[in-house]
C-alpha cells in the first residue's frame, strides 16, 4: 500500500491475486496484457495494460509517477472496481449460484 504503482510482468497469469489485492490497496496497475490482468484492469482507468515489452512497460510507469494526481484518480477507480466485482460477499453469491445450477 505504500507503492506507488504495482508493475505485474508475468505472462501466463490466469488469475492475477496480486494485481486484484493492489487494485483493491488503490494502487494503479501497469500491467502487460496477457490472461488474467484483461480482466481486472481497466485500461486507461485504473492503469495500463500494455505491450509486454520492457519500453512499453517504462514508459506506462513514468507516465503514472509524473503525474500523481491520475494516478490516485487511476488508483480509486480500481479499488471500487475490486470492491464491486470481488467482495467476498459476491463469491459466496456465486459459489452459491453455481452450487445450485450442480444439483
Amino acid at each position: 500500500a505504500l507503492g506507488s504503482v504495482y508493475v505485474h510482468t508475468g505472462l501466463e497469469e490466469s488469475f492475477g491475486l496480486s494485481v486484484i489485492e493492489a487494485l483493491k490497496l488503490a494502487l494503479p496497475v501497469v500491467s502487460v496484457d496477457e490472461g488474467g490482468p484483461r480482466d481486472t484492469v481497466l485500461s486507461g482507468i485504473s492503469g495500463y495494460l500494455v505491450p509486454a515489452t520492457p519500453e512499453a512497460v517504462g514508459e506506462a510507469v513514468a507516465s503514472l509517477l509524473s503525474d500523481p494526481a491520475k494516478a490516485r484518480r487511476m488508483g480509486q477507480a480500481g479499488a471500487s472496481f475490486v470492491a464491486e466485482h470481488f467482495s467476498w460477499e459476491r463469491g459466496v453469491d456465486t459459489l452459491l449460484r453455481l452450487l445450485q445450477r450442480a444439483r
